[in-house]
């Protein structure tokens, strides 16, 4: 027998726990800048940090750096090795 389509209610309520999934675990945008002190070069990196998720993502576009990590901790480590790196959080949690 095929599934049966899901009622309006039923497809409202999942929607509304989809809403909720989004708002509980949006990831929190940041950059890491800084000054790699050993070439004088500047670097940029845009990240995502999933707390939720214990992820952390940063894009570094000038050269193609990627990071993947646990938390942005660990992410500040990696960007600090022999940098000034600093850290900028550009949003708060989300809030509706």
């Amino acid at each position: 027998m095929a599934d049966q389509p899901e009622s309006t209610m039923d497809h409202e309520i999942r929607m509304a726990e989809l809403a909720d999934t989004v708002r509980n675990c949006a990831p929190r945008p940041f950059a890491i800048y800084g000054v790699d002190m050993e070439y004088d070069d500047e670097f940029v990196g845009w990240g995502w940090d999933f707390p939720e998720e214990a992820r952390t993502f940063v894009y570094c576009p000038e050269d193609r750096t990627t990071y993947s990590g646990d938390s942005v901790t660990r992410a500040m480590k990696f960007f600090g090795r022999g940098c000034d790196a600093r850290l900028m959080w550009l949003g708060p949690p989300f809030e509706e």
